[in-house]
């Protein structure tokens, strides 16, 4: 088979998120966007979602044994939040700089003598490699190879160009742009803002109450970034916008959220407690006891919620006289104290983002 003017196009969209990734493809010959649903996991119920955990566990043994996504062990603490390591330290605000999870995320690259470009392009590789298995399987070899391929990742509006840049080498790492002798590849970066932005607009043409001249924020709530922009429709038929004013963002994230947490459960147990607590159960708790638990049952209500207490953190002699095994107990208030600062940080940045397209519209956007 050899190219020609009918060889279709694959757009491959790359979601590259700070605790999750997912990745979103069509090509000319349809009109639908295909998610990929489809992961190795080690456990059944989390193959089938839309988003991937940005983890990866690297063996130090020789060959460096690789799991990433859902396939890695919780037990054996992956590597996370490594997509803010990219950021140099002095550019991150101090309670930032200063997380036990980022600083466990330094600790982890200097254990394997690695850079945080080299393992993003290690886990971008996975993560692609996984990608073109799915869309071969869909499509077939000869129509992949064949094809150009137009790759679009996301990167968060507020990074500074250097991050950026640092983001092309680990793609490149990873093999994405790899030169292939039937067709190219190209890669081009979008601001997540932006991307939520274009995913917006389906949703806006089936609202009867949208006309030209109205104006939208979007707001993209990411793990590790919260960025805002805003547009202006110019066009309904068909739905055509531009921005109005000038988007901003800042690092208020559900992975502060998750440190906020952690922090909580310090002050709960005592410093002393926390300072037995082995990683493997303190990367229990917060993925069994909160990520999948508290963080998502929360919503307001006046519940108490229990975790037991690490088997490490009792004296062997205290454990003899127990006549029930303690448990750490968090309330209603508990949970609105780990929430509130980043929820207000966030509504701040939609406040003021309001304010930016009343002043310039002089009316307020659509809700």
């Amino acid at each position: 088979m050899a190219p020609s003017d009918a060889d279709p196009n694959i757009v491959i969209g790359i979601d590259f998120g700070t605790t999750y990734s997912g990745v979103a493809w069509t090509w000319s010959k349809v009109e639908h966007t295909e998610i990929i649903t489809s992961w190795e996991s080690r456990e059944y119920s989390n193959s089938d979602n839309e988003k991937v955990p940005s983890a990866i566990n690297i063996s130090k043994t020789p060959g460096g044994e690789v799991s990433w996504g859902y396939a890695t062990d919780p037990d054996e603490l992956p590597l996370r939040w490594f997509k803010l390591l990219l950021i140099e330290e002095k550019d991150l605000p101090n309670d930032v700089r200063e997380s036990s999870q980022l600083r466990e995320a330094r600790a982890y690259l200097r254990n394997i003598n690695k850079t945080a470009i080299e393992v993003i392009g290690l886990y971008l590789r996975h993560l692609w490699n996984h990608a073109i298995q799915i869309i071969t399987t869909a499509v077939g070899k000869a129509v992949l190879n064949y094809s150009q391929h137009h790759v679009v990742i996301t990167l968060p509006a507020i990074w500074p160009e250097y991050a950026k840049s640092r983001m092309r080498e680990a793609a490149i790492l990873a093999g994405i742009v790899q030169k292939r002798l039937e067709a190219e590849t190209s890669l081009t970066f979008v601001s997540e803002p932006e991307a939520a932005a274009l995913a917006t607009l389906s949703d806006l043409t089936q609202r009867p109450d949208i006309k030209k001249e109205d104006t939208f924020v979007v707001v993209d709530c990411g793990g590790g970034t919260v960025d805002i922009i805003s547009y202006k429709i110019v066009s309904t038929e068909p739905m055509t916008v531009r921005e109005c004013v000038t988007g901003q963002g800042g690092l208020c994230g559900a992975v502060f959220v998750d440190d906020a947490f952690a922090r909580l459960l310090e002050l709960k147990m005592g410093k002393a407690s926390w300072d037995k607590m082995t990683s493997t159960s303190r990367q229990r708790i917060l993925n069994d006891d909160w990520e999948h638990g508290i963080k998502k049952q929360f919503l307001g209500q006046e519940r108490t919620w229990t975790i037991q207490y690490p088997f490490e953190c009792i004296d062997s002699h205290e454990r003899k006289s127990l006549k029930r095994w303690p448990k750490i107990e968090l309330d209603a208030d508990d949970m609105c104290g780990v929430f509130r600062p980043v929820m207000n940080k966030i509504h701040d940045l939609i406040e003021n983002q309001i304010e930016k397209v009343t002043k310039s519209e002089h009316k307020a956007p659509k809700p």
